[in-house]
């Protein structure tokens, strides 16, 4: 991985799937919002884009979505879910 490249994030596990329109997601270098997607929907952005893979209308597993990071700066990326205010996933994974 390098700066300005994109990275693919794959959705591998989903607890239970819900509408697209329950989430939303930002992406940050440091603490700037680069880009963010609200509500999640197939989109592109200069930093950000998703793709509902399957076209189900879900957040479900294999949904991609892909970053353009800066190894210059701290890249977050978090998945929230509207409806309880709750960041539910995210890249990097909290250790």
């Amino acid at each position: 991985v390098s700066s300005g490249n994109p990275l693919r994030l794959v959705v591998t596990s989903v607890t239970l799937e819900r509408p697209l329109s329950d989430y939303r997601v930002v992406f940050y270098w440091d603490n700037d919002t680069k880009a963010e997607i609200n509500p999640v929907q197939n989109q592109t952005t200069p930093f950000l884009s998703f793709r509902d893979v399957n076209g189900d209308g879900l957040l479900s597993e294999e949904d991609e979505f892909d970053l353009v990071i800066s190894l210059e700066h701290r890249n977050r990326f978090l998945i929230i879910y509207i409806p309880a205010g709750r960041v539910v996933g995210g890249w990097p994974l909290a250790s």
